[in-house]
């Protein structure tokens, strides 16, 4: 008998609570060493992604939408929050609602803060990435049980040359030229690991539905990361722009 899940929205409660617990060794260091360290906000997402599970979530696409937003919520929640009232209290012994207004009165707090809170997203980012990447690829070969510290994959030159050959031999090779996904994914049953890491990587591409080898980018793969790097000053620059909003609905 199939296990039934309880959907997005229960699944999303309970990445919230395990989100919340995550946040808990970074505070605390936070707070009481003064430190940010960013391999802590592995435990955030890794946090999220339990509770998801413990809630018998439903496993699909959304769900590393759902980590991420948990995860930033979390970390915007312990910033700009939590720790304010955890400083009162270790400096004063105390904490309310009138000292914690009057502590983001102060500009030298109000700059402080925000800019730990940038850091904050920053180390997020970068401290889930590989679990996103990990609970994604779970998802899509249908894992029963997901590894959350899996090493990422990467094959070898034998093996991408396999593949390659596959589109070769079907003069695939650019947008041109595709195979149907059907016709791929039969045809890379054996090696579909390494077709998801080279669609990963841009060198094959997609289009109306089927595929194509991009000799462009396996000769340039600086083009891609080009891209790449537009797209996170794009993500950046939209988080600062939010962050400012939020400094300016604060002051």
């Amino acid at each position: 008998m199939e296990k039934k899940d309880n959907g997005y929205l229960i699944g999303t409660v309970g990445a919230i609570i395990g989100g919340l617990i995550g946040t808990i060794p970074w505070v605390l260091c936070y707070v009481y060493a003064e430190m940010m360290y960013s391999v802590l906000a592995i435990l955030i997402g890794i946090g999220a992604f339990k509770g998801y599970e413990l809630l018998k979530g439903k496993m699909g696409k959304p769900v590393p939408i759902i980590v991420v937003a948990v995860s930033v919520a979390c970390v915007t929640l312990a910033t700009l929050v939590v720790i304010p009232h955890l400083l009162l209290i270790n400096e004063y012994g105390k904490t309310s609602m009138e000292t914690f207004k009057a502590l983001y009165a102060f500009d030298e707090f109000k700059t402080a803060i925000i800019q730990d809170y940038i850091y904050s997203l920053l180390f997020t980012g970068l401290g889930i990435s590989g679990v996103i990447a990990n609970i994604r690829r779970g998802i899509k070969n249908g894992d029963q049980k997901i590894d959350l510290m899996a090493p990422a994959f990467t094959p070898s030159d034998e093996e991408i040359s396999a593949v390659k050959k596959i589109f070769e031999k079907r003069n695939a090779m650019d947008k041109n030229t595709v195979i149907p996904k059907d016709e791929v994914m039969d045809a890379v049953k054996d090696r579909e690991s390494v077709f998801k890491f080279l669609v990963s990587r841009g060198i094959i591409g997609k289009k109306n539905g089927g595929y194509y080898y991009n000799t462009e980018v396996e000769q340039n793969p600086g083009k891609r990361a080009v891209k790449i790097i537009l797209l996170t000053f794009g993500i950046t620059f939209g988080v600062i722009a939010l962050i400012a909003l939020i400094g300016i609905m604060l002051g």
